[in-house]
């Protein structure tokens, strides 16, 4: 499994799969149940996805040959595709679907695109260490990074600026997910733990903690942030 995303609903989400494809699963309180799979073509190789927003029912691809595409959920074939120069590891897409935020292998900056074109507007840097996850505010005007030391930056998105630095404590984390409408947000790690965190000054504050066996490849929490799924290297939900 890689990156997980809730669509437009509490209940319905998306998987992100090595083998080149995105399940569509509903949780309900009982059960979850698998809707769809959508297969995208060729390259069996997802190095980060997510699926979009209520403006734009896209799917953003970070291939392994440092080719970024958007792809159209609804009629599988690409929207756009560009040369990244660089291996993408994580992508994110704002909520309006004009912005695209990738991150690359080993490096401590990342890029937005223009998502109508795929051409890239602005780098920002703001870490030590390379950037293992990327997630939007739900409003779009802010944007966070995490990084592999844990290290979180708060963005202004219009202004491209830093409105926060915060040291999270984690692990070698690998996976970033927000709670809509709130200052909470949660970390996967490397170690297995899932952490939520919360916003400070200078540092974040642990709220609690899950412990796990495996690496946190992929979190999401859903609109309604009463639910949360989380995905495992071990292939577990």
């Amino acid at each position: 499994a890689q990156e997980i995303e809730f669509a437009n609903s509490n209940n319905v989400w998306w998987l992100g799969s090595e083998t080149g494809s995105v399940s569509v699963f509903q949780s309900n309180e009982d059960s979850t149940s698998q809707l769809e799979t959508i297969r995208f073509g060729m390259s069996p190789s997802f190095r980060g996805i997510m699926a979009t927003s209520p403006s734009a029912h896209w799917v953003g691809i970070a291939r392994e040959y440092a080719v970024v595409e958007l792809i159209s959920s609804k009629r599988v074939a690409a929207y756009q595709r560009a040369a990244t120069q660089e291996l993408g590891t994580w992508i994110s897409l704002s909520p309006d679907g004009n912005l695209l935020a990738v991150a690359y292998e080993g490096a401590p900056y990342f890029d937005l695109w223009d998502a109508h074109t795929l051409s890239k507007i602005s780098r920002l840097g703001g870490h030590n260490k390379a950037i293992s996850a990327l997630a939007f505010t739900d409003g779009g005007e802010r944007l966070i990074s995490l990084d592999i030391d844990g290290d979180v930056v708060l963005w202004d998105v219009a202004r491209r600026s830093v409105k926060a630095s915060l040291a999270t404590h984690v692990s070698t984390p690998i996976s970033l997910a927000l709670i809509p409408n709130d200052d909470r947000f949660l970390i996967g790690g490397v170690n297995g733990e899932i952490r939520i965190c919360k916003f400070g000054t200078t540092e974040s504050e642990t709220l609690s903690t899950i412990h796990g066996a495996v690496p946190i490849s992929g979190l999401a929490v859903a609109p309604s942030a009463d639910l949360a799924v989380s995905a495992g290297w071990d292939r577990r939900l």
